[in-house]
């Protein structure tokens, strides 16, 4: 009696709970399983099971509401539900009928009590392969879900690692671009260290068609598209830029295109 009165108070706790799980039958079950188990506490004779069969039926409903009270979207589990559910109906037929006996019958009734109690155990087995099967699908489909999440996170690593390696190539890239940066400034650092009386021109060959002349004189420095006469500098330097170096001389003195040629007269004083 006292597992039949702790078991209808965790019926009537899920009762209240199960409106809200979107699970169809699952309330109705609940509600079925609490009707069996205060009709078996009324029940005086013990000897065909049936108080047995109802404490049964309420620890198996309550070990259902346990697996679906976060809700289920596997149509199989909500089949095994219904089935379940169908199963509870019979058992509550059967409490309906041992508890009212007519006065006429109860003679009838106490000759039938191993008819009764024969179909307790059906009803039973019934009731044990349905949640058996219940207990298989929820399994199934829990197992179904983790292989979804394991799957996701595979992919997931895979993307951080595709992600690792691209950053790896735009980090050598950018490095690359850095060590052309610097060579070209060490350059232009390089060849502005003049004594300031003395004409020279640099030739800056970019591309394939395209020179650019740096051209010094006095202090002063220029740029232009066309040379002065070599043999009126003092010197002559010709270097010849990588692609990085290039785009970076374009974008440093952008106004090149309207550099107009530098005078003729380029000797030193």
């Amino acid at each position: 009696m006292e597992l039949l009165e702790t078991s209808i108070k965790a019926l009537e706790i899920a009762k209240l709970v199960t409106a809200q799980i979107p699970v169809p039958g699952l309330s109705t079950a609940v509600e079925c399983a609490l009707s069996i188990a205060k009709k078996a506490k009324d029940i005086k004779d013990t000897r065909d099971d049936c108080r047995a069969l109802a404490e049964r039926v309420a620890t198996l409903v309550v070990a259902v509401y346990q697996q679906l009270k976060h809700g289920s979207s596997d149509t199989e589990v909500k089949e095994h539900v219904e089935t379940f559910l169908q199963n509870l109906q019979a058992i509550e037929n059967l409490m309906d009928r041992r508890l009212r006996p007519r006065k006429r019958d109860r003679l009838l009734f106490a000759l039938k009590r191993g008819k009764i109690a024969d179909e307790v155990k059906t009803l039973t087995t019934k009731l044990e392969d349905c949640f058996r099967s219940f207990m298989i699908q929820t399994a199934l489909a829990i197992n179904q879900d983790m292989n979804t999440l394991r799957s996701g996170n595979v992919r997931m690593l895979q993307y951080i690692d595709d992600s690792a390696r691209v950053g790896e190539v735009v980090l050598g890239d950018t490095r690359v671009i850095r060590t052309g940066l610097s060579d070209l400034a060490q350059r232009v650092r390089g060849s502005a260290t003049f004594d300031g009386n003395h004409s020279r021109t640099e030739v800056y060959h970019i591309g394939s068609d395209e020179v650019v002349f740096h051209h010094r004189h006095g202090g002063r420095i220029k740029w232009a598209r066309d040379p002065i006469a070599p043999e009126k500098a003092d010197n002559l330097q010709i270097s010849v830029l990588s692609q990085v170096q290039a785009r970076t001389l374009w974008c440093n003195i952008g106004y090149l295109s309207s550099w107009a040629p530098l005078e003729s007269t380029g000797t030193s004083s």
